[in-house]
């Protein structure tokens, strides 16, 4: 007989390199050594009885596991260093888009007065931006007016808009016809008592002045205003109505 081709143990003999045997369907299979034997823990001799995981103790149990950087309970060490440096995106300018393209035609739908400066609160108010979503946990910073899809395409005489920012074709598209755009800053803050005034019901902010950075950029035209309109409470408004009596003043 030939030499013991498939011996009954998992451990195939090591062969001699020059000696092949001929290729056919009972020969053929995987290379030696793209297959290892599995680690046998729990019956007997160097990995017996524990099995390798010592007597007693949490480690010993099954499922047992530990998340990264847990150290027993006690105060790990990135809790004992001190924090340095800072999270850029706590200072990034995440802008909405708005095409210039959906502007005019929230205009033609009446959405939008084209007669009064256009600010981003009527942006906002008339759903052009889409639904305002925090990243990071950190809202939007403003608008940015973009192009108009096709060139040519706006028609809106005598715009009036001011945004956060514009790109260089949708200025060009405006001023085109008469109009102008207007670059303010507002921070955070500013930018919500300017669309949503009635949160701000016992009086409005003074909105922060320009960082000088962005200052000596050049990136904004002027600090953004906002009105000294102050919205009436509820309380207010049931006594014009004259369904409550007003607080006495003593």
């Amino acid at each position: 007989m030939g030499p013991d081709r498939f011996p009954r143990s998992k451990r195939r003999p090591v062969r001699d390199p020059m000696f092949v045997l001929p290729l056919r369907l009972g020969t053929v299979g995987p290379r030696q050594g793209a297959y290892k034997d599995i680690k046998r823990v729990g019956r007997g001799g160097a990995h017996g009885k524990t099995a390798g995981r010592g007597h007693k103790g949490q480690n010993s149990r099954a499922g047992s596991s530990t998340r990264p950087g847990f150290e027993g309970g006690q105060t790990p060490m990135w809790k004992k260093l001190p924090r340095r440096g800072f999270q850029r995106r706590k200072l990034s300018r995440r802008l909405l888009p708005c095409s210039v393209t959906n502007l005019a035609r929230a205009i033609a739908e009446g959405r939008i007065d084209a007669s009064k400066v256009i600010t981003m609160k009527e942006i906002h108010a008339s759903g052009i931006c889409g639904k305002v979503v925090r990243e990071n946990g950190f809202p939007p910073t403003g608008v940015k007016l973009l192009s108009p899809l096709r060139p040519g395409s706006f028609k809106v005489p005598n715009l009036r808009v001011e945004v956060s920012a514009v790109s260089a074709r949708a200025r060009k598209a405006i001023e085109d016809r008469g109009g102008t755009v207007t670059t303010v800053y507002y921070n955070r803050l500013g930018l919500k008592a300017l669309v949503k005034p009635d949160k701000f019901v016992s009086g409005m902010i003074k909105p922060a002045g320009m960082p000088p950075k962005l200052r000596h950029k050049g990136q904004y035209d002027r600090v953004g205003t906002l009105s000294q309109h102050v919205p009436e409470t509820l309380h207010e408004e049931l006594v014009r109505k004259g369904l409550r009596k007003p607080k006495s003043i003593v």
